[in-house]
């Protein structure tokens, strides 16, 4: 490479691409909608809610917008964004030199930007690793080819060089002053994860505005006050339009005493029984303390993807104001699939895909909610700004995460309450009070959580679900035969959850072809969201109409928590005391039928069975307690003790606190996964595939309903073909396709039928 002149008329922060012109360095760092305001801005609205943090977040968030480019100014950098249309990645990181800025010139010195601003590309590091490198840390090693100097020692020496570079290019335009500060000793890992996220997301909105022309809306206000009266106005109706129902008063009970809870708490727990009104309940005291603690946004996190669909809908009936469209209102987030924004701009087309939380409530995932908090890396964080100041709804917490993952959450649940002005609730009908287990104690700061209702409500909650289900265990292990044996001696219609989608699809399969299509449904998350939709109201219809009974819905997990169905009788694969508990929240759910038949079962071996891992020692847990006559919401607690202690789990425990307290974010990031392995983005709807296939924008929303996740290594298995402008984006393309009963499967049984093999879907 030729040694390109130090001077250039005119500085660029993006070349020219695909019609629309280069970007200057000094509109993307410091215009009126540049980098330095966007990120000044989600500081100051995050920082508003930390007394202990606030100033400092805007500090290094002020600083780390304003110098996290210096490096483009490098001649070699600025020679290649000169060039229109070019796909070259810049020759030298341009990071290093905004870094060496803010670790060394003492009149911008500021550590915690410095970090930013290094891992605004890469992600956030281990500090010790960087610690290692003494002098070098946080800085760029590399020579660039036609140089004879790494990247820190050529910035080192012309450091004043690119700032007064920087100071010329700027020079007429204002920027927001500079709060003081100083370095401090220790900042907490989730501070970093929140500057680098209020830069990350300034960045790249700034740039995806720069190409497309077109500037996104703001989100919505939350409106606590005026919400919280239409969600009174709905309750009401549902009160009035289900006057027989020996439950509703119930429901009112649990609604109005969430409403007059006390506020004051910023973290309680909810174990009202399943089918007892929490979807609103709970929603109404969030409103309520969002009012009195003037929060912005609220959201509500769920454990399958499946529940986000029905409790969205809730919450847009219930919630949207005149004038509003339901989904600004709601925001529905299903999948794990972000995509990645690097120097290379192969990956620009895939902004429009990231789901910001932007609206006033978000239903999202456990999976993306929590994985969040854990992130290193800047696709994953890019969000995590929008969570200061919120009303946190964790619904279904007993199945929300591993047990093993808990222990680290409630830490990070208790700092966004104690630093961050969060309010937040841990819901489920089932739920252990695990912070009192050894595993989470912290002598030096017991934690006390107070519950949502009083005693009073509680007891006869507890007291009424006694009287609704009747669980029983089958002895022996069934097969397929047996199984089908065993649902037409139950009342119809029958709700069956086996542990694997696999198990799902054979056993749907199987009673389609022996009682005809009209016999079963079947959901799992081999559906694609738009078709798990389209069933959950199909079913919901039958549901409703009595005559119709003799009919069997085969589902996974996915539909034993917070969905709102009433079967007459249910069936579970043995798995945990939790999740037999939940499934029956979905038996006699209105308590009008008697008690409603519960059973536990074992399937025996086949050759197209497969075994959930993760259940393996809840089932031998559940299995015990049966023994012992402890099948009771109130042993849930017992249960995760025995399952914990039987995994041995605190070697693992003991190394993410570790980590997480050494600012070890790159190794925290892969701790901890909700779900283990990692997932890619199958798009199964034809009329998707034709779009992506020629280029054509397609909105996030319809990406994500018209796809599936699977786990990664089977595109390779498959030998699906990526879209070539996505990254981690497939084309479902096995010859038995797709189809709205089996999904996936429907191409993968004849697969497993013809070489045993098995595949495992989200």
């Amino acid at each position: 490479m030729v040694n390109p002149a130090e001077a250039n008329d005119e500085l660029l922060a993006h070349s020219a691409q695909h019609g629309r012109p280069p970007q200057t360095y000094a509109a993307h760092v410091a215009g009126g909608q540049g980098v330095t305001w966007r990120a000044w801005r989600n500081a100051e609205k995050a920082g508003r809610y930390s007394e202990r943090f606030g100033a400092r977040l805007l500090r290094a968030v002020r600083l780390g917008g304003e110098f996290h480019d210096l490096g483009k100014l490098d001649p070699y950098n600025q020679q290649v964004l000169n060039k229109a249309n070019s796909r070259e990645p810049l020759p030298v990181k341009h990071w290093d030199a905004g870094a060496a800025a803010l670790f060394h010139h003492a009149p911008i010195r500021d550590a915690a930007a410095a970090v930013a601003v290094y891992a605004h590309h890469k992600g956030l590091p281990n500090r010790e690793e960087e610690g290692k490198r003494i002098e070098l840390a946080y800085r760029e090693e590399d020579i660039p080819q036609g140089r004879t100097e790494k990247t820190c020692a050529f910035n080192d020496v012309r450091l004043e060089k690119f700032l007064d570079r920087h100071k010329e290019a700027i020079a007429t335009m204002p920027l927001p002053s500079v709060p003081a500060g100083s370095m401090g000793n220790h900042l907490p890992p989730l501070f970093h994860r929140l500057a680098l996220s209020c830069l990350v997301d300034a960045d790249h909105t700034d740039t995806a505005v720069h190409r497309t022309g077109r500037e996104a809306p703001d989100g919505l206000s939350l409106r606590a006050t005026e919400r919280l009266a239409a969600l009174r106005t709905y309750v009401g109706r549902l009160g009035t339009g289900n006057a027989a129902d020996s439950r509703t008063s119930l429901r009112q009970l649990v609604f109005d005493e969430s409403v007059r809870a006390s506020t004051t708490p910023k973290l309680l727990f909810c174990d009202s029984p399943v089918g007892t009104g929490k979807t609103t309940a709970v929603m109404a005291h969030l409103l309520r303390a969002a009012e009195d603690k003037r929060l912005r946004r609220i959201f509500v996190v769920l454990p399958f993807t499946n529940i986000i669909t029905q409790s969205s809908r809730v919450y847009r009936c219930a919630l949207t104001l005149r004038g509003e469209k339901a989904r600004d209102v709601v925001a529905e987030h299903h999948h794990r699939a972000e995509f990645p924004e690097g120097e290379d701009d192969r990956d620009s087309p895939a902004r429009q895909y990231a789901a910001l939380w932007h609206a006033p409530i978000v239903v999202v995932t456990a999976v993306q909610f929590f994985e969040t908090l854990a992130a290193a890396s800047t696709v994953g964080l890019r969000k995590f700004h929008q969570l200061p100041g919120s009303a946190i709804f964790i619904d279904e917490a007993h199945a929300a995460l591993p047990a093993k993952l808990w222990p680290q959450a409630f830490r990070w649940l208790r700092q966004l309450v104690g630093d961050w002005g969060c309010h937040c609730v841990l819901a489920s009908g089932s739920l252990p009070e695990f912070w009192q287990m050894k595993e989470f104690i912290d002598v030096k700061m017991p934690v006390i959580l107070p519950p949502l209702l009083p005693d009073s409500c509680r007891y006869q909650a507890s007291r009424e679900e006694g009287s609704r289900v009747q669980i029983r265990m089958e002895p022996d292990p069934l097969t397929l035969d047996g199984l089908t044996t065993a649902l037409s001696d139950l009342p119809g219609p029958r709700l069956l959850v086996v542990n694997t989608v696999q198990n799902a699809a054979v056993i749907a399969e199987h009673l389609k072809d022996a009682s005809g299509q009209a016999s079963v449904e079947h959901m799992s998350t081999a559906l694609t969201p738009e078709d798990r939709a389209k069933t959950y109201d199909r079913i919901l219809g039958r549901l409703r109409d009595r005559r119709d009974e003799q009919w069997t819905r085969v589902a996974t997990s996915c539909v034993e928590a917070g969905v709102d169905f009433d079967f007459a009788s249910g069936l579970r694969e043995r798995a945990s005391l939790m999740s037999l508990l939940q499934l029956s929240g979905r038996v006699n759910r209105h308590g009008l039928r008697g008690r409603g038949p519960l059973l536990d079962f074992i399937l025996a071996p086949h050759p197209l069975f497969n075994r959930h891992p993760a259940f393996e020692q809840s089932a031998l847990v559940l299995g015990e307690l049966f023994r012992e006559a402890k099948v009771d919401a109130k042993y849930c607690r017992e249960a995760l003790q025995r399952e914990l202690d039987r995994a041995d789990i605190k070697p693992f425990l003991d190394r993410l606190k570790m980590e997480e307290n050494a600012l070890s974010f790159a190794t925290v990031e892969d701790l901890f996964r909700v779900i283990s392995a990692q997932t890619f983005t199958a798009v199964v709807k034809p009329e998707l595939i034709d779009r992506l296939s020629s280029f054509q924008p397609v909105p996030f929303r319809e990406l994500q309903d018209g796809s599936v996740q699977l786990w990664l290594g089977k595109e390779r298995e498959f030998a699906l073909p990526e879209f070539p402008h996505l990254r981690g984006v497939y084309r479902w393309n096995l010859e038995g396709g797709y189809d709205p009963f089996l999904g996936v499967m429907k191409g993968v049984l004849p697969l497993l039928k013809a070489a045993k093999f098995g595949l495992d879907v989200l």
